[in-house]
């Protein structure tokens, strides 16, 4: 059986294998891990760890996620500068905190219940109704390619989440949903701690993982 960790942004900090639904044959092969304060938050996508990423500093890969949503390429466009307040340093209500960023992502979004379009104030600052995310970011995988972009730039780009990734060695990594959503598997994460563990000693990823806006266009299609 293939050890297993669980984590989200308020896992508690238990030893590794001691978390709910978590699997471990040998503890003694996470010590290091052990050793670190709150390692499995370090892992979660709302883990507030700024990094560069196409062009611009991001606070966590949370921010980046919902940003892409509105990211079409074209400057200057609704989406395209709303796509922008995401960033580290734009002085969005949004711009520092993944909870907010989450909400924030939300824009444009029609209840099914009340045909309404999502309406939201965040700080002091209302949430626009005239964007759309863009149809192709579930339907293309432009989510799990964003996703594997952010977590090898949020952990090459910060040495002490890079030893916290690589001391869970080769587990599985879960992802914990809650609210009887099945938790999720993240195998993007699982390639980049393999990515980092094979390059790392060749290639300078703190800088690679700085990918251009012209890179991450040519990753996302567009």
């Amino acid at each position: 059986m293939t050890d297993k960790f669980f984590f989200y942004s308020k896992s508690a900090d238990k030893k590794p294998g001691k978390g709910a639904n978590e699997y471990v044959k040998n503890p003694d092969n996470y010590k290091e891990l052990e050793s670190i304060p709150d390692w499995r938050k370090c892992l979660s996508n709302f883990y507030v760890s700024p990094f560069q990423l196409d062009d611009e500093m991001w606070n966590s890969v949370e921010h980046y996620f919902h940003a892409v949503k509105f990211r079409n390429g074209k400057k200057h466009s609704k989406n395209y500068d709303f796509y922008k307040t995401f960033t580290l340093n734009s002085n969005s209500p949004w711009c520092l905190d993944p909870v907010n960023a989450k909400q924030a992502g939300k824009a444009g979004r029609i209840s099914e219940t009340t045909g309404k379009v999502y309406d939201k104030k965040i700080g002091n600052e209302k949430v626009p109704k005239d964007v759309m995310m863009r149809e192709d970011f579930y339907s293309d995988s432009i989510d799990k390619k964003l996703q594997r972009l952010a977590f090898l730039a949020k952990f090459a780009q910060n040495p002490e989440l890079k030893r916290v990734l690589l001391a869970t060695n080769d587990s599985e990594l879960w992802h914990y949903v809650g609210r009887g959503a099945p938790n999720q598997l993240w195998e993007g994460l699982m390639m980049v701690r393999n990515c980092i563990r094979k390059y790392d000693n060749v290639y300078n990823l703190e800088e690679i993982s700085k990918f251009s806006t012209e890179t991450v266009n040519r990753v996302l299609n567009e």
